[in-house]
């Protein structure tokens, strides 16, 4: 996770919610496709793939609200200012571990 995402999810826990719906729903897509496309199932059974197709537009849905939370979430707009602004500070990034930023 960059370091953006860290700081949104210690701030708003309505974005922690939606990452962890957005990840979750990728990585059982993910798993499932790999799984069906390992056993050729896909090419078997249009079940299969009517499946594979709604697992991935639940991961797009949940994608999609995510991205809409934190283009209308001034808490996570304003921490993700905060963390560009703290990027664009090269020598005080490099001397300063991150944790030590205040959050």
């Amino acid at each position: 996770m960059n370091s953006e995402r860290s700081y949104q999810t210690s701030f708003c826990t309505d974005y922690d919610s939606l990452l962890h719906e957005c990840e979750n729903a990728q990585r059982i897509w993910s798993e499932w496709r790999e799984e069906m496309n390992s056993l050729g199932a896909y090419r078997l059974n249009k079940q299969v793939s009517d499946e594979l197709l709604r697992l991935q537009a639940k991961f797009a849905k949940a994608y999609a609200r995510l991205e809409r939370h934190t283009h209308e979430c001034e808490l996570c707009q304003f921490v993700a200012k905060l963390t560009e602004e703290r990027n664009e500070m090269p020598c005080a990034t490099a001397a300063m571990p991150e944790h030590a930023w205040p959050v």
